[in-house]
């Protein structure tokens, strides 16, 4: 039998848990559907308000993400537009995430300089759909270099030492995932910022 979830007075189905919705976050994330079409439904543990202005900003500034319908403040739930795609930690655990695939994430990163903001830049807050990849998180704070894409996030997006740590830490077997030197992997996010910035 299916798990079933009231919002607004509706039913919605339970169709799964998503990847980014963490343990220490402040609202969980699922895939719901009624009436044969899918959205994504955020529960809320707390910061309701906060989270709800977080989702605004993101629409406000265009960054490419779920569109927010409706909210339900007594439940502090959100329904949100859902996207098919698939997770970007799990394209790059694969090796199928394409050089062509970071004009999308480099689009989003200059909205956010040009607003002096940073979003989450980890792999699985986006997935990656016909129309580019799509951010699925809330996170949105003031620019600073510890957050900047091109310092440390960056390199989660390729296998370097530190990229091969976090996809070893979200669950994946990195055992056949190419290695190279660290320059070989400096190199190419040169080469990559360079063509995409």
């Amino acid at each position: 039998m299916c798990e079933k979830i009231l919002f607004k007075k509706k039913e919605f189905e339970v169709v799964e848990n998503c990847n980014f919705s963490y343990e220490n976050s402040c609202f969980k994330t699922i895939v719901v559907t009624r009436k044969g079409k899918k959205f994504f439904l955020d529960i809320f543990k707390q910061g309701f308000e906060d989270e709800l202005w977080r989702f605004k900003k993101i629409k406000r500034i265009m960054v490419p993400a779920p569109k927010l319908l409706k909210v339900d403040k007594e439940k502090q739930m959100t329904l949100r537009t859902y996207h098919e795609g698939v997770f970007a930690d799990k394209l790059l655990a694969e090796q199928k995430f394409k050089d062509e695939d970071f004009k999308s994430l480099f689009y989003t990163y200059r909205i956010m300089r040009a607003n002096k903001l940073n979003l989450s830049y980890a792999p699985h807050d986006y997935i990656l759909t016909d129309k580019g990849l799509i951010y699925l998180n809330s996170t949105v704070r003031d620019k600073s270099e510890e957050f900047d894409f091109e310092k440390e996030p960056i390199r989660l997006w390729f296998p370097t030492v530190a990229g091969r740590a976090y996809l070893k830490s979200r669950g994946f077997d990195i055992s056949k995932i190419q290695r190279e030197e660290e320059n070989y992997w400096n190199k190419k996010i040169v080469l990559i910022s360079i063509q995409y910035w």
